[in-house]
């Protein structure tokens, strides 16, 4: 019966994916060959965001911490958080607290590409290798990267806070997560 279930939502979420095929897979960094964002619905009001997350097997992605609860269901492959020593499979719904930090990494798994449902409330602060925070991810940085679709690299933007204004300010493309 489990297996019934998992195969029934996977069907239900590939179906979600069919009905947004028009959407574009943006290229989420340059630094990170081959991890793509598809945006299912973007919220700046809210500040959520959510998407279908491809990931080739054997990438790990930058530490971060998110501002808000985190809701991550694995369509397709295996991950873990470096952190923690679960593994997340095919059909594995994951939800993660505000405040949570971690580094995500897809398996190889017979060279398999990892595809995640994300839903993200509020900012997810990426950081480096040191700790210090380097760039956010957010619904703002998600509408530049799909209005600067397809060919959007170097995405994950620091910025400042300028607090006489309360927005968040560009201040370049660069990422720093690995120092």
């Amino acid at each position: 019966m489990p297996n019934e279930i998992t195969d029934a939502v996977a069907g239900s979420l590939l179906s979600i994916y069919a009905l947004h095929t028009e959407e574009p897979w943006n290229a989420l960094d340059a630094s990170l060959p081959g991890v793509l964002a598809k945006y299912l619905q973007i919220e700046p009001r809210s500040n959520q965001t959510v998407s279908l997350l491809s990931i080739p097997s054997g990438i790990c992605l930058p530490r971060h911490r998110h501002a808000g609860p985190v809701c991550v269901y694995t369509v397709l492959g295996r991950w873990q958080y470096l952190e923690h020593d679960w593994i997340a499979e095919q059909g594995s719904f994951v939800q993660e607290a505000a405040g949570s930090c971690h580094t995500p990494e897809v398996f190889d798994h017979h060279g398999y590409t990892a595809i995640t449902l994300n839903w993200v409330c509020g900012d997810l602060e990426i950081m480096s290798r040191s700790g210090k925070v380097v760039g956010l991810e957010n619904a703002d940085t998600a509408c530049w990267r799909r209005a600067n679709s397809p060919y959007c690299v170097g995405s994950l933007i620091p910025r400042t806070l300028d607090a006489s204004l309360g927005r968040h300010h560009i201040d370049g493309s660069l990422t720093h997560w690995a120092e």
